[in-house]
């Protein structure tokens, strides 16, 4: 598996407004859950809706281990891990609300799949 490019600092803040940006979307459509899944060519974001996986969009794949490691960071997870780890982010406000999150990084061959799913 190839090394995505580095991602400079003027850069490092547009990943984290992404990040945030797929969670909130995930709680405005009022998914109960999210899947980031890698393949050769992108990342594709799914969102779960009545319990029915929906394509909301893709990902460049330069931005997939920024991406990845964005949600690790939010879950206070191993960076340097690439094996099936589980974590929590414990406080996402939106709409004047807290919201509960666990998640699982899982190895694919194309790169780390990431899931999100909200605490009830």
């Amino acid at each position: 598996m190839s090394q995505a490019p580095e991602i400079s600092e003027a850069e490092k803040a547009p990943i984290a407004k992404l990040a945030e940006a797929i969670i909130s979307q995930s709680l405005d459509d009022h998914a109960t859950s999210f899947a980031v899944l890698p393949n050769d060519k992108e990342m594709r974001v799914f969102y779960t809706i009545n319990d029915e996986p929906l394509e909301a969009m893709t990902v460049p794949k330069n931005l997939q281990v920024p991406l990845v490691n964005r949600f690790k960071i939010m879950a206070n997870m191993d960076l340097d891990s690439h094996e099936a780890q589980t974590g929590r982010i414990k406080e996402f406000p939106f709409e004047d609300k807290t919201f509960e999150f666990d998640v699982v990084t899982e190895p694919t061959e194309f790169g780390e799949k990431v899931t999100l799913t909200l605490v009830a």
